[in-house]
């Protein structure tokens, strides 16, 4: 067996706009599931006690917004979730009005991350006071927690036979 050792000369920088390029590519895959996700199915549907997908949705939706204020700003105010109404926003209750929803978050993130400072991602924190290190970890669990949402709906889909 052989080891290859990797030179640390030049270490791999992600830029911010790199690091939204890719949460915003995921974003997009998860909106195209919203899409293609039967309405019939969307809020009702669920396997074994887990959440239906519009929940899952809105799970992340109310994560992004504080998340993105505390990665852009620095400051980390958890703002409730969507089992009750969040930041003045309805509950939507059908897939028009989640993907509008969807739609304006992302837009906030957009805006919210264009006024970051360039080294923010590499400053380290307490988020939400639950861990510290450095804000680009953060946002890779965030973009994490939404592929893990997007796999289980993947599961419903395929359970349905539409996957």
């Amino acid at each position: 067996m052989t080891t290859t050792t990797i030179p640390t000369a030049n270490p791999v920088t992600i830029t911010p706009e790199v690091m939204l390029a890719y949460w915003q590519d995921e974003r997009r895959q998860t909106r195209q599931l919203i899409e293609t996700f039967p309405e019939d199915h969307l809020f009702f549907y669920s396997l074994n006690g887990m959440r239906p997908f519009a929940e899952l949705a809105l799970d992340i939706i109310s994560m992004s917004l504080p998340a993105v204020v505390g990665i852009t700003t620095g400051h980390w105010q958890p703002t409730g979730s969507f089992s009750r109404s969040w930041n003045g926003e309805p509950k939507p209750l059908n897939k028009k009005d989640l993907l509008e929803l969807w739609d304006k978050t992302t837009g906030e993130i957009d805006r919210l991350w264009a006024e970051m400072p360039e080294d923010r991602l590499l400053e380290k924190q307490t988020v939400f006071g639950l861990g510290s290190g450095p804000i680009y970890s953060f946002v890779l669990r965030y973009i994490d927690q939404e592929i893990q949402h997007r796999c289980q709906a993947i599961l419903y889909l395929r359970s349905l036979n539409l996957g």
